[in-house]
């Protein structure tokens, strides 16, 4: 059978195009991932942490919701890189935290059809429709709305009901993408609309005919047409069942002559599926030489500060450390869907500017009610803490994404280097938001009745050097990895991959629409915005092909 949209991956973008492309098209989603949704119930589903917000701190990691990947951090240092593996992709999976970055983002890419006022209309456009739920958290804590006391202190700022852009300073609640309590990935959203009040029954996508929906499909290469030309027309798959590959056969489906592969595998697997394909530059067998594949790689990198709180303060601490305390945050998740269990990864959020010069704020915060020596440990510490983690929102280092050894089998991962802190710039920019974090925690009245004390890195880094170095040590991703085969074209730009339409340079028949295409990072949260993305690209696709 053959399709008019074959789209790889069902992750957030691929799922909005899905929800799109399907009213007038006929489409096939494949997903590497296993299907996971039985109810919205996380105790009768089969995969219940994919539905309780907190269940991040396991199905990040899990190998069957998370590819795994990790990414370098220096020479002699890695961290745990998990991209989603799983119907929804990385909402499935992620903080669900709601950010739109700002209209600077947007205008800095230069591309037409891209500008800020091009994506506020797409944004606006979801959130109008009410399929994706942008919420205010079930929960509040005492220290975190003493360190939004402390930011307005120190900053003269308003607290903000509705932090989810980076246009002003602010600091406040982050809002989720949760209803009720419990996570809403973009494939429960847009595509499994059993679970979500469709208010026109002429937009049901579940079982409307027109989408076909393939799981444990592990997209071996891209199928181009016959004699050696450079158009793609179609996949070919390995059939993944109950864990393993059945690489002894596999299985292929092809486009209608005009229709399309799409690539939404993200900013990490579009691009590894290209260069395992023959499309990038200097690989074996070379197809297509295409330099900008898999370069250009931005993220954000987070440090984080631990402070220890005086004896008696309530964070998660002492609650999560007890039998007492986890069983009382059961009940009351059970009971009312609210408590830790309800938690994004993060709570409170700010913005501000590194340097009073800049139009927009450059530096976001993430800050909990909890602390760890690391990230993925089990056990929180034994006395009261809170962690303030700050972010660089524009980096200017640029990191890649290369095959391992030149080996093109898209099951042996890739090379994940994002080049963190490579430039003075973000080395500058990270001793200033480290410092600013002590400025808010420990030189502020509002926060001083904890009497913190910073345990982690330590008061012993000073310098902005030092703490550009101790910043190379602690920093850890958010995982926010975008711009591996960036929008371009203009006159004398070598670097671009795909044009204003999102087609592949000097490929026929394929596209790319995810995180990749960015050119420059939003400053924020990238989901919702590669959820409009998605928004934008169907509409021009659609434009193209006269669907309706």
């Amino acid at each position: 059978m053959k399709y008019d949209v074959i789209i790889v991956g069902a992750g957030t973008a691929g799922s909005l195009l899905a929800n799109r492309l399907s009213r007038s098209a006929r489409v096939l989603l494949l997903e590497a991932g296993p299907s996971n949704l039985v109810s919205m119930n996380p105790f009768t589903s089969q995969s219940p942490w994919l539905h309780v917000p907190l269940g991040y701190l396991y199905t990040m990691t899990m190998p069957s919701t998370s590819y795994g990947f990790k990414t370098m951090v220096g020479p002699d240092r890695e961290i745990e890189y998990p991209r989603g593996r799983t119907l929804g992709g990385c909402s499935s999976i992620n903080g669900m935290i709601y950010q739109k970055g700002n209209r600077g983002d947007y205008d800095g890419w230069n591309v037409e059809g891209w500008k800020g006022k091009d994506m506020k209309e797409c944004f606006e456009s979801i959130e109008k429709e009410g399929k994706w739920p942008v919420n205010k958290q079930r929960l509040s804590w005492d220290i975190l709305d003493s360190f939004g006391d402390a930011v307005e202190e120190k900053k003269e700022l308003v607290r903000s009901e509705r932090l989810c852009d980076s246009e002003e300073e602010g600091v406040g609640y982050f809002q989720v993408n949760q209803s009720g309590g419990l996570r809403v990935s973009a494939f429960q959203a847009f595509v499994d609309d059993r679970y979500v009040t469709v208010k026109d029954e002429r937009e049901r996508v579940y079982n409307n005919g027109n989408l076909t929906v393939v799981t444990g499909a592990v997209v071996k290469e891209l199928v181009f047409e016959e004699g050696g030309g450079n158009k793609v027309v179609g996949v070919e798959y390995w059939k993944e069942e109950g864990g393993a590959i059945d690489d002894r056969e596999t299985h292929e489906f092809r486009v209608r002559e005009g229709g399309e592969v799409v690539l939404s595998a993200g900013a990490i697997s579009s691009p590894h599926l290209m260069m395992c394909s023959g499309i990038g530059c200097g690989t074996e067998g070379e197809r297509v030489a295409l330099a900008g594949v898999g370069q250009n790689l931005q993220d954000h990198l987070q440090l984080r500060q631990v402070f220890k709180l005086a004896e008696g303060t309530t964070s998660l601490n002492p609650m999560a450390n007890s039998l007492f305390g986890r069983a009382r945050i059961g009940v009351e998740y059970g009971l009312r869907r609210t408590g830790p269990l309800s938690m994004a990864p993060s709570q409170l959020g700010a913005f501000l500017r590194s340097s009073p010069e800049l139009e927009f704020p450059d530096l976001q915060w993430h800050v909990q009610p909890l602390s760890l020596d690391k990230f993925g440990d089990e056990k929180l510490h034994d006395f009261p803490g809170m962690t303030a983690a700050v972010c660089n929102l524009r980096p200017t280092s640029r990191g890649a994404v290369e095959l391992s050894g030149g080996s093109k089998d898209v099951r042996d991962k890739p090379v994940i280097d994002p080049k963190y802190l490579d430039t003075k710039h973000d080395q500058l920019v990270a001793a200033r938001g480290m410092r600013m974090t002590r400025d808010i925690v420990l030189g502020s009245r509002s926060f001083g009745k904890y009497e913190p004390e910073e345990w982690l890195p330590g008061m012993k880094y000073e310098s902005d050097e030092e703490l550009a170095e101790c910043a190379k040590k602690v920093g850890t991703s958010i995982f926010h990895p975008s711009g591996t085969c960036r929008m371009g074209g203009e006159d004398g730009d070598e670097g671009w991959v795909v044009d204003k339409s999102l087609r592949v340079r000097g490929v026929k028949g394929l596209r790319v629409c995810d995180a990749s295409v960015m050119v420059n990072i939003t400053s924020g949260n990238t989901n919702s915005p590669t959820l409009a993305i998605a928004e934008n690209f169907s509409r021009i696709l659609m434009k193209e092909k006269g669907w309706t």
